[in-house]
């Protein structure tokens, strides 16, 4: 008989009801960037000058319901134990 909820009973058996694929697929850096070199930045005392944007975490492809499918419980013991996901967007722009 399958139990949907946990009881006395099952509370600590481990069962594969709640168990599903972890598979995904991440685009974890993207970095784009462009330098300048002219003869005009030398009137500015530049040798040369980069802009340059980052975006860490762009996206993640996944049917894992959980919030990350790479949290560090899940690569230990293969049990999301809920832990806080290493996933946030980051941007960043600089002048180099």
């Amino acid at each position: 008989m399958l139990e949907q909820s946990a009881n006395f009973s099952n509370s600590t058996a481990f069962n594969s009801y709640t168990m599903e694929g972890g598979s995904f697929l991440r685009c974890r850096t993207v970095t784009l960037g462009y330098s300048f070199d002219s003869p005009g930045l030398r009137n500015l005392h530049f040798d040369r000058l980069r802009v340059y944007a980052q975006v860490l975490n762009l996206f993640t492809i996944t049917k894992y319901d959980g919030q990350d499918p790479e949290v560090l419980g899940a690569i230990r013991s293969r049990i999301d134990g809920g832990t806080y996901p290493n996933n946030q967007k980051q941007y960043t722009l600089g002048v180099m």
